[in-house]
Parts: C-alpha cells; sequence; structure tokens
C-alpha cells in the first residue's frame, strides 16, 4: 500500500473518530465548529491526497456502486437548489449551529466515496511494526492536543501535568485505533470505541464528575450538546454491537477453521451482552422518543431478515423474546419517565382536542408543535416547489410561514432550523427535484440490500443487516427529529460500508494525460490552501465570536464591537456575527448617538441584508440603524427607516417589534391614521401587546380631546 492510501486511511478514520468525540471551550458553538472544523479540513485533505494519486499514477482508478448515480445526483440537486437559493450565502455556507449547507454535504460525499474505494483489507503502513505504530501514537496526540487543546489552559501537552496525563491517554488511544482503520469491520469498530467514550462521560457527567466542566455538563449530553443526539448515535451504533454478538456463534463454522474454545466464546458473547445492556442504560436511558421507534424499527427489518438464516434460527428466537420484552417495556411501562407509546398517545389526544394542536395557556405538547412545523413547511413547498428555499435555509424563511399559534407559544424571536421531518425538511429546502434524488438514493440502497444478501457469507449477511438495521432506524428516528454532523458524518460513512458489498469486480479505469497533470496539480493545490486558510479562520472567527459575548455581558461595549468585527473579518458569511455586532451598535446608539458608530452600523446592516436577504432580524436590525444614524447626524432617515422594517415584515408577518417601530415613526412624522393602522395590525394578533395599547389610546385622545 503506497503512503497517500495510508495517510488517506488514516484521516478518513480520524475524521469519524474526532467529529462525534471532540468538542473545544474556546468556541462559542461547542458542537458545531468544533466538530465541523475537523470534517472540513480532513475531506478537503482526503480528497486532496487523491487527486495526488491520480496525478502521479496518471489514472483515476473508481469503484463504482449502485449508489454512485443517485448520491450524484442528489449532491447536483443540492447544488442547483443552493444558486436558486433564497440566500446564496446560507446555503453554501451552512446556518449557524446547524451547519448543513452545500459544504457540508460535500465533505459527506468525500467520505463515501472515500469509503467505497479505500477501505479493504490491505493494511496501512502505520502498523507494520511496533515501534511505527507508538511514534505515530505519539504524534497524533500532540497534534491534537496542540491544535485542539481540551482545556483551554493548555498551550504545550508535555508542559503541564495533566496536559501529560491528556497526551498519554491520547497515546495509548490511538495506538489502539490505528490497527482499526485498514476494514470495513475496522471502521465500524471505531463507531462502537467511539460511543463507549461517549457513554462513559455520559456516565462520569450524570453523577457530576465531568473533567472538561463545561457549563451544562449536568444535562447528560455526552460530546454531542444535546441528549437526543447522544441517544441517536447509540442508537445505530446498537445494531453493529449485535453483529459482532452473532458472529460469536457464526463465524468459525463458516471459515472451517479450528473453533473458538467454548470458554473463550462465551466469554466474548458475555462481554458483548455486558456491552448491549451498557448501550440500554446509557443511550437509551434518555427516553427519546424518536430513537425508541427508531431502534424499534431498525431491529424488526433486522430480526426479520436474521430469520431467514438458517444457522442464526436460535438466535433469532432469542432476539425476538427479547425485543418483545423491551417494546413492551418502553412503550408501555417506562419506569421512572412517560413509557413512549402513552406519551404518543397522550400528546395525540391533546393535539385531537385543541384546535391548534396546542394544550390550554401555555401546556403546549411537542406533538403539537410539531404538527405547526410541519404546517409551516408545507406552504414552504407550495410556494417553493421545484427547488425549494435552498439548503440550511429554515432558519431565516421559516418565520415567514410559522402560525400565530406557534408564535404565542414560543415568541416573536423564536426560529426553527429544521423540519423536525427529513422528508418535509429535504422537500422545503431543495423542492421535489431534491425529495426525489433523495428517495432514489435509498430506495436503490434497499434494493440492493436485499438483492445482494442470498449472495453472501453467513457473516457478510449478518454485517449488511446490521448496516440495514441501522439504515432504517435512522430514517424513522429523522421522521421526528433531525442529526447533525457527528452523527451524519458516520450515517455516510456507512452507506459507503454498504457500497462495498455492491461494488463492481473490476475498477472504472480513467487515464489522465500528462499535459494535465501540472494544471491539476496547481489548482488543486491553491485550491486546498485556501480551504484550509477557510477552516482556520472559521475556527478563529467563532472564538472570537465567544469573546466578544462576553464582553457584550459585562457591558464593555466598545471593546465587544471591536471584538466582533474581527470575528466578521475572519468568517463574514455567518448571520449571528452580523447580529451580535448591530446589537451592540444600537444598544450604544440609544444610549448616546454616535455619528461614526451609527455609520458602521448602517454599513453592516446593509451587508447583512445582502448576504442575507430573507433574514428578518437583518432587516429589522437595519431599520433600527437608518433611524438612529438620523438622529446622530441630525437628517431624516425615517422613510429608509420604514422600508427596512416593512422587509423584516415581509419575512416575518408577525414580528411585533417591526410593526410599533413603524407605528412610532409615523407618529413622529404626524402620520397618525397611517401609524394607527400598525398599532391594530399588532393587537390583532397580540391583544396584550402594552405598546400598541398605549399609542392607539394615546391617538385616541389626542383626536378626541
Amino acid at each position: 500500500m503506497t503512503f497517500i492510501d495510508s495517510l488517506m486511511k488514516l484521516l478518513l478514520s480520524l475524521t469519524l473518530l474526532l467529529v462525534p468525540l471532540y468538542f473545544d471551550l474556546r468556541v462559542s458553538d461547542l458542537f458545531g465548529t468544533s466538530k465541523i472544523v475537523i470534517l472540513y479540513l480532513f475531506s478537503l485533505l482526503i480528497l486532496y491526497l487523491w487527486v495526488l494519486k491520480v496525478i502521479f499514477y496518471e489514472k483515476l482508478e473508481f469503484k463504482k456502486t449502485p449508489l454512485f448515480l443517485p448520491i450524484i445526483l442528489f449532491l447536483g440537486a443540492n447544488i442547483i437548489s443552493s444558486f436558486t437559493s433564497t440566500s446564496h450565502t446560507q446555503s453554501i455556507f451552512g446556518e449557524y449551529k446547524s451547519q448543513e449547507g452545500l459544504i457540508t454535504l460535500i465533505s459527506y460525499t468525500i467520505l463515501f466515496f472515500a469509503i467505497a474505494n479505500f477501505i479493504d483489507k490491505e493494511k496501512s503502513i502505520w502498523t507494520k511494526t511496533f515501534y511505527i505504530r507508538i511514534l505515530t501514537s505519539f504524534v497524533l496526540a500532540n497534534l491534537l492536543i496542540l491544535f485542539f487543546p481540551p482545556r483551554q489552559e493548555i498551550e504545550i501537552a508535555w508542559g503541564w501535568t495533566g496536559g501529560f496525563f491528556v497526551l498519554c491517554l491520547y497515546t495509548i488511544l490511538f495506538y489502539f485505533f490505528l490497527p482499526l482503520i485498514d476494514t470495513s469491520i475496522g471502521l465500524i469498530k471505531i463507531f462502537i470505541l467511539t460511543s463507549i467514550l461517549c457513554g462513559t462521560y455520559y456516565f462520569a457527567q450524570m453523577r457530576g464528575y465531568d473533567f472538561i466542566q463545561w457549563e451544562v455538563a449536568q444535562i447528560g449530553s455526552s460530546t454531542f450538546g444535546n441528549y437526543g443526539w447522544f441517544a441517536h448515535y447509540g442508537m445505530i451504533i446498537f445494531f453493529f454491537v449485535l453483529y459482532f454478538l452473532i458472529l460469536t456463534f457464526i463465524e468459525k463454522k463458516e471459515k472451517k477453521k479450528k473453533k473458538l474454545p467454548l470458554f473463550t466464546k462465551y466469554f466474548l458473547a458475555a462481554s458483548l451482552v455486558l456491552l448491549i445492556a451498557f448501550f440500554f442504560i446509557t443511550f437509551f436511558n434518555v427516553r427519546q422518543r424518536s430513537t425508541i421507534m427508531g431502534v424499534s424499527g431498525g431491529s424488526f427489518l433486522f430480526l426479520f431478515l436474521l430469520s431467514k438464516i438458517k444457522e442464526c434460527r436460535k438466535i433469532f428466537y432469542l432476539g425476538a423474546f427479547l425485543f418483545l420484552i423491551a417494546f413492551l417495556y418502553f412503550g408501555f411501562i417506562g419506569g421512572q419517565k412517560d413509557a413512549v407509546l402513552k406519551s404518543i398517545a397522550r400528546d395525540l389526544f391533546v393535539v385531537s382536542k385543541t384546535e391548534e394542536g396546542f394544550g390550554g395557556g401555555s401546556g403546549f405538547t411537542t406533538a403539537g408543535i410539531r404538527l405547526h412545523i410541519w404546517k409551516a413547511c408545507l406552504k414552504i413547498i407550495k410556494d417553493y416547489p421545484i427547488l425549494g428555499i435552498g439548503p440550511d435555509t429554515m432558519m431565516s424563511v421559516y418565520p415567514k410561514y410559522r402560525t400565530l399559534k406557534h408564535v404565542e407559544a414560543e415568541g416573536q424571536y423564536s426560529r426553527n432550523q429544521n423540519a423536525h421531518n427529513d422528508i418535509l425538511q429535504i422537500t422545503s429546502t431543495t423542492g421535489f427535484v431534491g425529495l426525489i434524488t433523495y428517495l432514489f438514493i435509498h430506495i436503490t440502497f434497499f434494493i440492493f440490500l436485499i438483492k445482494t444478501l442470498g449472495k453472501l457469507s453467513n457473516e457478510k449477511k449478518v454485517f449488511l443487516m446490521a448496516i440495514g438495521g441501522a439504515w432504517l432506524s435512522n430514517h424513522i428516528n429523522n421522521l421526528f427529529s433531525w442529526a447533525i454532523p457527528s452523527i451524519n458524518s458516520m450515517f455516510w460513512a456507512i452507506l459507503g460500508l454498504g457500497a462495498l458489498a455492491f461494488e463492481e469486480k473490476k475498477p472504472s479505469l480513467i487515464k489522465i494525460k500528462s499535459f494535465f497533470k501540472w494544471p491539476i496539480f496547481i489548482i488543486s493545490s491553491i485550491s486546498v490552501i485556501i480551504g484550509t486558510l477557510f477552516v482556520i479562520n472559521m475556527y478563529q472567527a467563532d472564538m472570537k465570536f465567544k469573546k466578544a459575548r462576553a464582553l457584550e455581558r459585562e457591558l464593555r461595549l466598545v471593546d465587544a464591537i471591536s471584538v466582533y468585527k474581527m470575528a466578521i473579518r475572519f468568517n463574514p458569511w455567518y448571520k449571528e456575527y452580523y447580529d451580535g455586532l448591530l446589537n451592540t451598535y444600537l444598544t450604544m446608539a440609544r444610549q448616546t448617538p454616535d455619528p461614526k458608530d451609527t455609520k458602521e452600523a448602517v454599513f453592516f446592516a446593509e451587508k447583512a441584508t445582502r448576504l442575507f436577504p430573507n433574514d428578518s432580524i437583518a432587516w429589522n436590525f437595519l431599520g433600527g440603524a437608518y433611524y438612529l444614524d438620523g438622529v446622530a447626524n441630525k437628517n431624516d432617515r425615517k422613510n429608509e427607516a420604514i422600508y427596512a422594517y416593512k422587509n423584516a415584515i415581509k419575512w416575518e408577518p408577525y414580528l411585533r417589534d417591526a410593526h410599533t417601530n413603524i407605528g412610532q415613526i409615523l407618529i413622529s412624522q404626524g402620520r397618525k391614521e397611517e401609524a394607527l393602522f400598525w398599532f391594530k395590525k399588532v393587537l390583532s394578533f397580540d391583544p396584550h401587546c402594552s405598546r400598541s395599547l398605549h399609542y392607539v389610546k394615546l391617538i385616541s385622545e389626542t383626536d378626541n380631546p
């Protein structure tokens, strides 16, 4: 195996290990930015190494699978939708915290094709000898700590006792990690290793022992930022633990080798049973309804396929019995928490008894919230049926379509970054073109899963069945929730592992003419440098953003503005950075209007509306900036402010502040009748708005003294 192949395998495996595990306290978005920069950087380097290999050998060797065309079409649909998007910036770079834009999808696609083409049984150079393995582990541990320190105060790993302990821990982790990077089974073991580490950290958090000590560690979300995503990851891994458990009873018989000693076999089986119990205690302890429904559906498919293997009938009967017990317990009994089916039935009862899907007063249900989100998504699909609103633009566009009841339940500035349903999410953001290509991927996958099972040995059948169970459980879960890069990167990797079973015997071969070698090398090298700088700047920007928010909370507004501007200079593609800066500018301007500050506020607000033309908050800030700039410079910018506020209302019809601001400006212009219209409009959807009630009363008293 070449050095390039070995390095690609290492980067690929490190991506799948570190994306779910790592988070950095130095950035604002702990569980987004920390993980997405690893995904971006490593997938970029994998692609670059692939290009170098093509240049060196003057040929592109490519394993085509049945999933090749569907995935390319899905990627193409997202690219087209990004360029017809309501916000090109958000669609390409992704929404802050969500980060599921076009660049992220390209990264997933690279992972898929890299696994389908480079994961095999040929060993990489990293494990040839003990010394190479330990040296590689030591170097990786140092790189991880120096570039991604687990605590803010760690600068040099070996220069601090605690850092030295972490260095040793990482070295040991990588020592056992390196032998796993060569095969598909090895990658699955990496997933299981990751889940064990996450589960152990979950246990520590729940008992108050959190060595990282991030600010909300007590909720038990492990390294995912939310216990629901933590459970989602464990749900997928669960099927691969089942695979290894079943493998202890069927592997040796099929290979016709000396059977495992009885003690060893049952020791391994007992260990795997304990691991499954560990999963139940940790991953299913959170009692996430979508996760329980997902694992139930995946388990049903897994057991159904297992029943078709004659040698596994006894295992099937035992598994079916245990599945029935677990289903009854989680569905109807529930222990300390509500049983899943009982809680779903209760929510549906509340929905059926209330016109808008909410309980009385503020006692709305999550099922009711979902129905309102889905109702808004159907309106979006009606308006954007072909190519959708654009990938990852839901956060900005959703307020235009959300129902009044949803506003009453969660407030005027509440946002929703996802439809909580993959089908509606994809159709809303990429239209029916995106939905068709998405379904094409998964229908193709399922058809070839069923067709291929009959051609494989029992061991490989069970492996493919585990992939099928994980695949189905993920889709069922995502009908009521959504996934994040930590989960999606693993899911695309699993699709790649499934595609390995479908590959053609002879890879496709495309020869590259010598004439194109240097142009390809120069273009790809420049691209990787630009991409690396982008990732570094992205990380630096979020560190500055966190610092700026802290300064703003301390009311050090001048300092906060300076740091916010640095964040935008590093990464001008996230609207949250502009929101923070503009909020600080306007807070200062309301206290002491300064012409220089208000001029800068207008500049950044106009830039925000150009980058994010679908965002009501950006337009609302622009209205405030125009008005305060007029006050500071003693010129009339009130009509410009009204124009901006009307655009804010266009994208968020129930934005109370924009309505009342227009009304107050109109009063200052002596246009009382027009002002009265805007205040009454607010009262039509918020009859208790104190500002509107005050001005309606004031106008009435003025007109009728």
